[in-house]
């Protein structure tokens, strides 16, 4: 393990993408890649969960960013006392400051320290309290400057520099223009335009408005549309640039004009809050979902099986399995796996339930899966108890239906075209 392996890991870390990570780095992207992948190799366990949209580290990941943090910083303090003991000042100093931060100037401050110690290195980052906060107590920051409201239960050291009031921004006209104290209890009731929920002056009016019971009105919800719209054509006069499909770009426009009008459509859905928000895909199960949803044409498609992994037949089953039942049923066409004891006494219970005494098919079990013997068709039991059906198609499994709980009503509505035995 090398510190410059741990630079790059943290750096995906901070930015959370790879592509920001090498600007950031001033190294190519494949060289990153390479250097977080080698890591991951090293210690024999993914740091960095990767999809299509985001990059979030793993647990083992979280669990290295704290003590990579702190290599590096105890690197940079070794580095910086062998300079000391030459009389220079040399190193890096890594600074965080918040957008909004009274009575203090960063730059004058920063402009006088780099004329005095013109070898020092300085880094500038712009974050939110929280951000700041963490970041000099895990040593990624060596100081910040951030508004804070209250002190924080931390063990780095705060010091107060300036306090400044809150002041109310609006137009001329406005009722509240008149004078030149506004009253907390003036603001019930009113819209506003607010900071970022992290930032110091967002989280200071926040608690004064807790502590007056006085919060402002949430707008109100946007009406659903009747349907999700239309992505604008890309068939243009001008010509497409080298290696850009207008084709694949309008596929995907459309398939986020789906899920932006399922989230609304949730989101507004009666019972909304209490339900956990949805697990987040793999790159193979968004493709799948890519391909279930969007019905893209042959060329496509066959992109996207390439970017999946799969052949095409297999993944016509994986998209037909994506229709009748999401990831779940997905997860059910891909995995064989063995019940456990309890897993197996339950199912078996409901197999022996569910069909009068003489009336029940002949069943050749496999691990999770019950063929019925002759007729081309065939149980999965899944996970969550549920039951799938499938049935044999040109010599593939391929999925027949919806999930049931009861065996015999899942396979009631599979067609019993014989192709064979299994």
């Amino acid at each position: 393990m090398e510190l410059r392996q741990l630079e790059h890991f943290v750096a995906v870390a901070e930015e959370r993408h790879f592509t920001r990570a090498a600007e950031r780095l001033a190294v190519s992207q494949s060289g990153l890649s390479a250097s977080v992948r080698a890591l991951e190799h090293e210690l024999r366990t993914p740091l960095f969960s990767r999809t299509t949209r985001t990059v979030r580290l793993t647990e083992a990941g979280q669990a290295l960013l704290v003590e990579a943090e702190r290599t590096l910083a105890g690197a940079r303090a070794a580095r910086d006392a062998v300079d000391a003991v030459r009389g220079l000042l040399r190193g890096t100093l890594t600074l965080g400051v918040e957008q909004c931060v009274a009575g203090v100037s960063p730059a004058r401050l920063l402009a006088a320290f780099h004329r005095e110690h013109p070898h020092m290195e300085i880094r500038l980052r712009q974050e939110g309290t929280s951000s700041l906060l963490e970041g000099v107590a895990g040593g990624r920051l060596d100081l910040a400057f951030a508004a804070t409201v209250s002190p924080p239960e931390w063990r780095g050291e705060l010091v107060p520099l300036a306090r400044e009031r809150m002041v109310v921004l609006c137009a001329p006209g406005h009722p509240l223009a008149d004078g030149t104290r506004v009253e907390w209890t003036a603001l019930r009731g009113r819209s506003f335009i607010d900071f970022h929920p992290d930032w110091g002056p967002r989280r200071a009016a926040d608690e004064a408005f807790a502590a007056r019971d006085i919060l402002p009105p949430l707008p109100a919800p946007p009406p659903l549309p009747q349907a999700p719209g239309s992505p604008p054509s890309l068939d243009t006069e001008t010509g497409p640039v080298a290696d850009v499909d207008p084709g694949a770009l309008e596929l995907l426009a459309a398939d986020s004009a789906v899920r932006a009008f399922a989230m609304l459509a949730d989101a507004l859905a009666d019972g909304h809050a209490p339900r956990p928000p949805a697990a987040e895909l793999t790159p193979d199960q968004d493709a799948v979902r890519l391909a279930a949803v969007t019905r893209p044409d042959a060329p496509t498609l066959a992109r996207v099986a390439a970017a999946s992994g799969r052949q095409r037949a297999d993944l016509d089953g994986a998209v037909s399995a994506w229709r009748f039942g999401g990831a779940a049923a997905l997860a059910v066409y891909d995995e064989e796996w063995a019940p456990g004891p309890h897993e197996l006494s339950r199912a078996r219970a409901a197999l022996a339930a569910a069909w009068e005494d003489g009336e029940a098919p002949r069943l050749r079990p496999s691990h999770n899966r019950w063929t019925v013997v002759g007729a081309g068709t065939q149980l999965r039991y899944g996970r969550d108890g549920r039951w799938w059906p499938y049935r044999k198609e040109r010599g593939r499994w391929v999925p027949a239906g919806p999930a049931g709980e009861d065996p015999a009503g899942a396979l009631a509505g599979v067609s019993t075209a014989l192709d064979g035995e299994a």
